[in-house]
């Protein structure tokens, strides 16, 4: 071999060891097949870093901070303890809402906009809390003494004046009022606004009137139903005849019984009153000995009913003069089961289509043993 050749492989020898880290390899013109190779230079593959066997344990594997795997999870478990969270939370007083200042920042034009149930969510996040009135207190102190709201000895005298004045300008009140030994509220019937539960007897010229006496009574020191005339009512049913009845008796009769039957109903459901201010036309039932003899047929014709709030002559509407809210009083007058059913199934225009007939039939909001039925 020529010292020539010799010469060439030592030296192509350490090109070689170049080349494999990485050093452009010089072109042999004498060989022309290489010289058109070499013209398109192929991007050495990169290599990927090699993933760890299943060997390698989690704290073999580091990243850029030579933090191992272990330390990176415990870091976030620190940064994200949600127990710790709530235990703060829960050793927190009660919020207390206060305006903060708000910071005006300048959205990044690059950052997604939110869709509209995001923002829907954001904006309910971030709303400010509504304030809940604080309820309107009933015990006030002046000079140290502790004042309670009770009803003033001067309306509670000006109530029962009130009433009475009305009922006077109708007819002539017994001086007895029906009462019970018991209040009915001790025996788990409806509250009236006092304890005191009774009905007043009115006798006309032609007429006998029952009446509620104590639905508009002012409410006592510790109810929490308000601070008005009661319930705002009083009820009555007015008869045709039976002036010559004596308390006893009338205790005894139908007509009593369907007056305190609907008295305890209004005492029972307070928004009632609110209806008949409005000057509703109601329909109820009644139980059969609240009824005249012979209205309900078992089986047949049941139950009858009432209608309350049929229109009254011009006056007699609300009771004047009381001093904390309007009172109205409000008559009821019993049905027949047709004439209540007729109401269920057509509903507020039939109530007042049957009121303004037994309005033009002459009866209006009396009750009249003897009438047929008008349905």
């Amino acid at each position: 071999m020529a010292a020539s050749t010799m010469l060439k492989r030592l030296l192509g020898r350490g090109k070689t060891s170049e080349q494999a880290a990485g050093a452009p390899a010089s072109i042999d013109v004498s060989d022309p097949k290489a010289a058109v190779e070499a013209k398109t230079p192929v991007a050495a593959p990169k290599l990927k870093p090699k993933r760890g066997t299943k060997s390698m344990r989690d704290s073999d594997i580091k990243d850029e901070l030579g933090r191992s795997a272990e330390q990176i999870a415990a870091e976030a478990a620190q940064e994200f303890d949600i127990d710790a969270v709530v235990r703060k939370a829960a050793a927190m007083p009660d919020a207390v809402f206060e305006k903060t200042p708000t910071k005006t920042t300048v959205a990044d034009a690059s950052a997604p906009s939110a869709t509209p149930a995001q923002q829907s969510q954001i904006a309910a996040r971030t709303a400010p809390a509504t304030p809940v009135a604080a309820p309107k207190a009933r015990v006030t102190v002046e000079g140290g003494h502790i004042q309670l709201p009770s009803p003033s000895v001067e309306a509670i005298a000006q109530t029962r004046k009130a009433r009475a004045a009305y009922w006077d300008a109708i007819g002539v009140s017994d001086v007895d009022f029906l009462g019970y030994p018991v209040s009915p509220q001790v025996l788990g019937m409806p509250a009236w606004p006092t304890q005191t539960q009774r009905f007043r007897v009115i006798r006309t010229q032609n007429s006998l009137i029952i009446a509620s006496e104590g639905l508009s009574d002012p409410f006592g020191t510790f109810d929490t139903r308000g601070q008005g005339n009661g319930f705002g009512v009083e009820v009555f049913l007015e008869i045709c005849g039976g002036q010559e009845l004596a308390a006893e008796d009338i205790r005894k009769t139908w007509a009593f019984k369907a007056v305190e039957h609907v008295a305890r109903i209004f005492a029972f459901g307070q928004d009632l009153a609110a209806m008949v201010h409005d000057n509703d036309v109601l329909s109820v039932d009644l139980p059969s000995n609240c009824v005249p003899a012979g209205w309900i047929v078992p089986g047949v014709a049941e139950p009858a009913g009432a209608l309350l709030n049929i229109g009254q002559p011009s006056g007699r509407v609300n009771i004047a003069g009381m001093p904390l809210g309007p009172v109205r009083a409000v008559p009821l007058t019993p049905i027949y089961p047709e004439e209540l059913e007729s109401c269920l199934i057509e509903g507020a225009s039939e109530r007042r289509a049957l009121a303004n007939d037994l309005l033009t039939a002459g009866i209006g909001h009396r009750m009249k043993t003897s009438r047929t039925s008008l349905r």
